[in-house]
């Protein structure tokens, strides 16, 4: 069974896993962490690894030295019906500058978006 059938069988899930997920990344010459994420692709995979470490996320491009911006979804991936997980499954995205908005809301000491944006609407296939 691949993730997408996994995906579209989430019927009772609130989630919009059409729309790419969204993080602030901060990374320094020895670490990489996600400080705030949107987004049911980002966050199965911080719940399935449990953790905030980029290294162990599985992103498929490196991410800058200082604080970015990753948009992008969850791609591959093996569904284990056992233990409920996905194998093999890596972030695939881009990062990006952060928006004046955006930094303002890390000043501010807040996400920079709202996760509402991220549910489903109602007559939403």
């Amino acid at each position: 069974m691949s993730l997408d059938d996994i995906l579209d069988d989430k019927i009772e899930d609130p989630r919009d896993w059409s729309k790419p997920s969204r993080a602030i990344v901060a990374r320094t010459k020895n670490t990489a962490i996600v400080l705030w994420h949107v987004g049911p692709h980002i966050e199965e995979q911080i719940n399935q690894t449990g953790t905030h470490d980029v290294d162990d996320l599985g992103f498929t491009e490196e991410p800058p030295e200082g604080i970015s911006v990753w948009e992008g979804k969850m791609v591959g991936g093996t569904y284990c019906p056992a233990s409920g997980d996905y194998d093999d499954v890596d972030l695939k995205g881009s990062f990006r500058a952060l928006t004046d908005d955006e930094w303002t809301a890390i000043r501010e000491a807040r996400c920079p978006w709202n996760e509402n944006d991220w549910l489903l609407t109602k007559g939403t296939p």
